[in-house]
């Protein structure tokens, strides 16, 4: 392999082991937050807000990028492809290999952030349904 594919396939591990995270912390979020006091979701749900404020301008700017990429995919068409090929323009070739790469690596970024906003609203739904419980009780 060469080395942009190794390259590649070494940011995209990452970026799975980031969603592999997301996902563990998702679980633990929903475990831990079934046996969970009123206190405790209040101070799980604060951290997992400074986590996700923590990444809000990343995550934007990966969105911004995404959504640029996704338009200049759009100008390109199959027969500019075949035509790049057949011509060998290998640069352009390239270009595009890199702005896909770059697409699949904004995009887990993004999954995993979305995760973490899942399991925000995890806490908050626990939250408000053990206040609405702790009310109807009295």
């Amino acid at each position: 392999m060469n080395g942009n594919t190794d390259q590649f396939q070494e940011d995209l591990r990452l970026n799975l082991s980031i969603v592999m995270t997301a996902c563990d912390r998702f679980g633990t979020t929903v475990e831990d937050g079934m046996a969970a006091t009123e206190p405790e979701w209040h101070e799980q749900l604060l951290e997992m807000e400074k986590l996700i404020e923590h990444s809000r301008a990343k995550i934007a700017a990966a969105r911004a990028d995404l959504h640029r990429w996704i338009e200049e995919e759009k100008l390109e068409t199959s027969v500019q492809v075949v035509e790049w090929k057949a011509m060998r323009q290998t640069d352009k070739l390239h270009a595009r290999a890199d702005r896909y790469e770059r697409c699949a690596n904004a995009a887990v970024e993004i999954a995993a952030a979305k995760i973490d906003e899942a399991g925000q609203w995890v806490l908050r739904a626990l939250l408000a349904r053990n206040e609405a419980i702790s009310i109807q009780i009295k």
